[in-house]
């Protein structure tokens, strides 16, 4: 947006410079339902840059707002990715720390957050194993082998 402005501003400035330049300003006549509008030529380069501008501005606005959603729905993705990788991190950590049933209360609120599957069953199975549950450590590992 700032490059297209500065584009717009800089041809507006040489083409006011130009006129100015030439000695002879030159006349702008404009005719609109009755209205009769006469200017210089440098004041309707002016003019025209400033709606160039305005119009500009308004594009830049409606592509912003019809971009919102995405944004949101990006921001709400890295939101979910975040506490995801957090999840699974206090996961981990506990099952470092021999902590098992911390380790399979991370390991359940990493299926909602996480999309790795692969990483989720190889906490669920570490957080089963440092629990002492054999059952459930077999179940876990079968169950990695089967995707």
């Amino acid at each position: 947006m700032i490059r297209s402005l500065l584009i717009l501003l800089g041809i507006t400035i040489l083409i006011a410079v130009g006129v100015g330049l030439v000695g002879d300003p030159g006349q702008a006549s404009l005719v609109w339902l009755n209205y009769r509008i006469d200017t210089s030529a440098a004041a309707a380069i002016c003019i025209l840059g400033a709606l160039a501008l305005c119009a500009v501005s308004f594009w830049n606005l409606v592509l912003w707002l019809s971009r919102a959603p995405q944004r949101a729905e990006r921001a709400r993705a890295d939101t979910r990715r975040r506490q995801g990788d957090e999840v699974m991190t206090r996961g981990f950590v506990a099952v470092a720390a021999g902590d098992g049933t911390e380790a399979r209360r991370n390991a359940v609120k990493a299926l909602d957050f996480s999309d790795n599957v692969l990483l989720v069953r190889v906490l669920s199975a570490m957080a089963a194993e440092a629990s002492g549950d054999a059952t459930a450590t077999r179940a876990a590992y079968t169950a990695m082998l089967s995707v």
